[in-house]
């Protein structure tokens, strides 16, 4: 890696966040400091779905903040498209870069319209006029929302609240969006109206999504995981071969997704089934157009499997 005069680095062009054995700690009672993060390094690809999973205290959070210069590492380094996160006048185009949603979507709405909210952003860095009004109708249209300009915020459901938060963030046209744990507060209607707009984003406009979840079902949706314990990242590599690993996962307190756990079951009693298969949902539809007919299991065993599966689907609805 070299630096060029500009003082940005020369990197990977296919890198757009790079994590280099980053420590960080915060400030405790009496002069003490907490360890969040300790010689973490991660690359994120150009639009690429990286989902970022780990118990409470992992270091979740922590990490996503240092990726668009909320927090600064106090050791190691946290780059940007080259730009450093520890020089402060490289904040600016950082920020405008990695845009970031929150849990609570209720803390980043501040105006009285959908359409002034969304425009707020722009607005304020003096974007002209008439490049707000098509921002606007941009984002909303990218996150499912057209036709609610006028709606007020607070009348809003907690899922629509969410996405027009990210369509507030997409104005600024970031070419990349963290998201950290944005359906924890939501229900599962609203869960699934906010994962739909960032599947879209990511898979149809090539927006790179860094998603912080607890919930593994969503983790299955991301190109890449990377499981964080203790301050640490542990592992990472594709869904199908985090979530092969229960033990491991087990052992820092998570668990494979319900479809995950379910289909090992059903390898061990004879059925193949696919190590990609990870949803319920995919697991129901692999079921229905392979496994049964392949392995012809008895009408009992063909029923218990049906039962199992649609009873786990109604589950992932509410626990994962």
């Amino acid at each position: 890696m070299t630096v060029c005069t500009s003082g940005i680095e020369a990197a990977d062009p296919d890198v757009l966040i790079d994590v280099h054995d980053v420590t960080f700690e915060y400030p405790a009672v009496q002069g003490s400091r907490v360890r969040a993060l300790e010689s973490v390094s991660l690359r994120i690809m150009r639009g690429e779905y990286l989902a970022i999973i780990g118990p409470n205290g992992s270091g979740k959070s922590t990490l996503a903040k240092c990726l668009n210069a909320l927090l600064i590492p106090d050791s190691g380094t946290v780059t940007v498209a080259g730009m450093s996160t520890s020089n402060p006048g490289h904040v600016w185009a950082i920020r405008q870069m990695v845009g970031m949603v929150f849990q609570n979507p209720d803390n980043q709405l501040v105006a009285t319209t959908v359409e002034e909210d969304v425009a707020f952003g722009p607005e304020n860095i003096g974007v002209p006029t008439q490049e707000i009004r098509q921002r606007v109708k941009e984002a909303l249209r990218s996150v499912g929302l057209e036709g609610m300009e006028n709606r007020a915020p607070h009348r809003l459901s907690g899922g629509q609240k969410q996405r027009v938060a990210i369509a507030g963030i997409l104005a600024m046209r970031p070419e990349c969006i963290v998201l950290d744990e944005p359906t924890a507060m939501l229900d599962p209607v609203g869960r699934r109206e906010v994962l739909e707009a960032v599947r879209r984003l990511n898979r149809v406009e090539g927006k790179t999504v860094v998603h912080v979840t607890h919930f593994m079902s969503e983790a299955a949706a991301a190109d890449r995981v990377a499981v964080m314990a203790a301050g640490k990242v542990v592992m990472q590599g594709a869904p199908s071969e985090v979530f092969s690993q229960a033990e491991r996962l087990q052992q820092i307190d998570l668990d494979a997704p319900i479809g995950a756990r379910i289909a090992e079951e059903l390898r061990k009693s004879g059925i193949s089934i696919p190590l990609h298969v990870l949803t319920v949902d995919d697991l129901a539809d692999y079921i229905s157009a392979n496994a049964l007919t392949a392995h012809r299991p008895s009408a009992n065993r063909a029923t218990e499997l049906s039962t199992n599966t649609a009873t786990a689907r109604r589950s992932d609805v509410y626990r994962h």
